[in-house]
C-alpha cells in the first residue's frame, strides 16, 4: 500500500488524503485509489493508533486477511456505493 501526498482541496478545508494500493508483478505495477473519505481515514487512523501500527500496516493486514478468508464477495458486497467498479480506479 503506498499513500499519495495528502493535499489541501481549498484554503478552508483540512488536507485531504489519497490512498491507492501499489502491486508490482512481474515488473509490471499497477496503482488502484482508494476511494476513502475522511471518515473512514479518521477510522482507520484511530484503529492502526489502537493496534499500535501505521495506517499502511493496517490496510495491508486488512487485505491479507480479506484474502486469506476469502471475504471479497462479503466485504464488497457492504461497500458504500462510491466505489467504482469492482476493480475501482487504476492511476
Amino acid at each position: 500500500m503506498q499513500e499519495i501526498e495528502a493535499r489541501p482541496e481549498s484554503s478552508k478545508e483540512l488536507p485531504a488524503a489519497t490512498f491507492a494500493i501499489r502491486i508490482e508483478y512481474k515488473g509490471e505495477e499497477r496503482s488502484t485509489r482508494l476511494p476513502l473519505d475522511q471518515e473512514m481515514i479518521r477510522q482507520l487512523a484511530m484503529e492502526a493508533e489502537f493496534r499500535g501500527m501505521r495506517i499502511g500496516e493496517l490496510v495491508t493486514a486488512l487485505i491479507l486477511a480479506i484474502t486469506e478468508k476469502d471475504l471479497f464477495r462479503q466485504v464488497l458486497t457492504h461497500a458504500p456505493d462510491q466505489r467504482i467498479g469492482v476493480g475501482a480506479e487504476t492511476m
